[in-house]
């Protein structure tokens, strides 16, 4: 599977950062828009390595497969299931880790973000096109 198509399959895994053991939801106490929507944006800027090593790495003991582990499970993955399936056996957890893997994907949030994403990329091409006149 190529990383681009992986990465948006991640992406489209909700309004939350997709990890090896779940969805986390992340945002700042200061900024006053929701969690959500926080890491909805910061999702919509990351590069797609960048997100596919987060899905590569546990949450809970912060622990993240090798870069060779990463590009061997993206070769043999044919989705994000088997890609979160393959990934969780590479990681070499703490030893007091208690995480389990990820849930599925689910259809409706892959089409809520690529909504989210078509209207990002709207926006942004708006302001390019002012910052260039």
């Amino acid at each position: 599977m190529k990383r681009e198509d992986l990465a948006e399959e991640i992406r489209g895994a909700g309004f939350m950062l997709r990890y090896a053991d779940g969805p986390v939801l992340w945002g700042t106490a200061k900024s006053t828009k929701s969690p959500a929507k926080q890491a909805m944006r910061r999702k919509l800027k990351e590069s797609d390595w960048t997100v596919v090593r987060r899905a590569s790495t546990c949450h809970t003991c912060g622990s993240r497969a090798s870069t060779s582990d990463i590009q061997e499970a993206e070769e043999m993955a044919c989705d994000y299931q088997s890609f979160a399936r393959q990934i969780w056996m590479a990681i070499d957890h703490d030893y007091f880790c208690c995480a389990t893997p990820c849930v599925p994907v689910s259809q409706d949030a892959q089409k809520a973000f690529a909504r989210a994403r078509k209207n990002f990329v709207k926006r942004t091409a708006k302001k390019a096109k002012k910052k260039s006149t």
